[in-house]
């Protein structure tokens, strides 16, 4: 029997900004309040620059305490994903992830996905509804981050 995987949103959108520029403003996670409404609290646990394994938490404006994620991807200007769990591992996962891609010269879209998988994508299932919104809420900050 395969392994439960749900898609709690694929959404791409654009901004006037370059996927370095944009990259780098997602990393900047202690102005996330000030752009993301759904988010009133962000941090970085971990001290230095981000790469696989960094630690982050923040409290979506759902949930009763933050939540600490891992960061899963990391290639510089080009993907970034955190979750929580471990991909591929009995307990399943659950990863936000954004690609970026040039969309002229100073422009960029913006790959939005949210997948659960294995246990944690049955135990979040009832959740579905209200983290497909807090994404889509979500990537329309980023744009209206940009001036969009």
């Amino acid at each position: 029997m395969a392994s439960p995987r749900f898609v709690y949103i694929d959404y791409t959108n654009e901004v006037a900004a370059t996927p370095g520029q944009a990259f780098a403003f997602l990393e900047d996670i202690a102005r996330w309040p000030q752009w993301i409404r759904r988010i009133p609290k962000a941090r970085d646990v971990d001290s230095g620059e981000w790469q696989v394994g960094h630690a982050i938490e923040f409290r979506p404006d759902f949930a009763p305490a933050p939540l600490k994620m891992h960061v899963f991807h990391y290639e510089k200007d080009r993907v970034l994903g955190w979750g929580l769990g471990r991909p591929g591992s009995l307990r399943g996962s659950i990863e936000h992830r954004f690609d970026f891609e040039p969309a002229g010269e100073t422009r960029c879209r913006i790959r939005h996905r949210e997948i659960a998988e294995g246990p944690l994508a049955l135990l979040t299932w009832p959740m579905q509804p209200l983290v497909h919104k807090f994404n889509r809420d979500w990537a329309d900050d980023f744009v209206r981050a940009f001036g969009g």
